[in-house]
Parts: C-alpha cells; sequence; structure tokens
C-alpha cells in the first residue's frame, strides 16, 4: 500500500500491520483514491494500537482528521459527507457515518447502524461511535499522548473526550463497512479491551 499526494483538508492514516491481509488492502486503498484525503501509513506498534493511532493522528498538517483500518471499506462520498457537516456547524467537534458490519465477503451480518448520535449510547458502548469518524485536529492532537496508552480501544476514549467539549453527530449515510473476521485486532486484544473499556467508562461516567 502507497500512500496518497497530500493536497486535501483531511489527513487520514491506516495502520498497517504483519498479519493484514494484502488483498483487502488493496481495496481500501482503492477506497482511498476516490475520498479527498491525504494518505499516512503510520507502523504499526504490535498490541498497542493506540501508540500507532497516536502517530498516525500526528502525521500531516489538515485542519480535519480521520482513520481507517486496513480490511474496512470506505464507501463513496463518506468523508466528503463529513467534512461538510463539520464545515456547516462549528460547535460540532466530531462527525461520524453509519456502519454496516459484513463477513469476510463483505456480506451483510446484521442490519446497518445509522441512528442518530446518542450521548447515553456513546457512553454505554464503544460501538455507538463507530462508522467513519472525521474530527477537528485541533481536539484531537491535546489527546494524543493519553491515547498512546490505550493499547484496544483508543478510539472510543477520543471520541468521549472530544464530546466533552464539542458537539458529535452522525451524517445520515453508510460510510464504512467493518469487515468481521477472526484475525482482527478488536478480537486478538479482547482480554486488554474489557479492562480497558472498564477505565474509561470510569472515567466518563
Amino acid at each position: 500500500m502507497n500512500g496518497l499526494k497530500e493536497t486535501h483538508r483531511c489527513d487520514l492514516h491506516v495502520i498497517v500491520c504483519p498479519y493484514c491481509n494484502p488483498a483487502w488492502g488493496d481495496e481500501l486503498m482503492a477506497d482511498l483514491r476516490e475520498q479527498p484525503v491525504n494518505l499516512h501509513l503510520p507502523p504499526c506498534v504490535a498490541g498497542n494500537v493506540g501508540a500507532s493511532r497516536a502517530h498516525g493522528f500526528a502525521m500531516g498538517e489538515s485542519e480535519y482528521v480521520s482513520f481507517a483500518d486496513p480490511d474496512d471499506r470506505i464507501l463513496p462520498g463518506a468523508v466528503a459527507a463529513c467534512i461538510e457537516a463539520l464545515d456547516a456547524d462549528d460547535s460540532l467537534g466530531a462527525v461520524f457515518t453509519g456502519e454496516q458490519v459484513v463477513n469476510e465477503d463483505l456480506k451483510p451480518i446484521r442490519g446497518p447502524d445509522v441512528a442518530p448520535y446518542s450521548h447515553e449510547l456513546h457512553l454505554a458502548s464503544p460501538r455507538h461511535v463507530h462508522g467513519l469518524i472525521v474530527m477537528r485536529r485541533r481536539l484531537v492532537e491535546p489527546l494524543l499522548e493519553d491515547l498512546a496508552l490505550l493499547h484496544a480501544i483508543p478510539e472510543w476514549y477520543l471520541t468521549l473526550a472530544i464530546a466533552k467539549t464539542a458537539g458529535l453527530q452522525r451524517v445520515p449515510m453508510l460510510g464504512r463497512l467493518w469487515r468481521w473476521h477472526p484475525t482482527q485486532a478488536t478480537r486478538q486484544l479482547r482480554k486488554q479491551a474489557t479492562l480497558e473499556r472498564k477505565a474509561i467508562a470510569r472515567l466518563f461516567e
């Protein structure tokens, strides 16, 4: 996978790890070539998603930041819709699209998640704010040091921290296909994720 020329208002990073399926990564790269993003490929810190994410979010200088995983598919228009929503409302710190959970062959496992943002649901589960997420860099950068300490579910901490000072909003469209498969980081780090989920919940309760 190769980076894309930096010309856009959103820096998006993809962590590429040794266990990633190369064919899936190529599919994602094809998707991202159609999105208005500057692509960055930070190194994988084995067993520490947060450190990898922190490195990725620090790359580039654009006002908006985002990320995708190498087993994701990002659907047409998703990034542009998120940027448009942030441009339209300065009170928003982050916006996110709907999401469809799929199997390895991209067949739906359950119905799409396109429900409007709910702070209560956000507090209850890392999966509520979980489509393609675009955030304001100025809100993300102060959180990178903390983010690097979270090995399994740093994105939940990040979006909850942003929600303390700014609004969040779901863009009413499907933007991400989330592949559910045996080798994904979510399953490999399940024990660590359980511990972090309890600690993060206490921080924001």
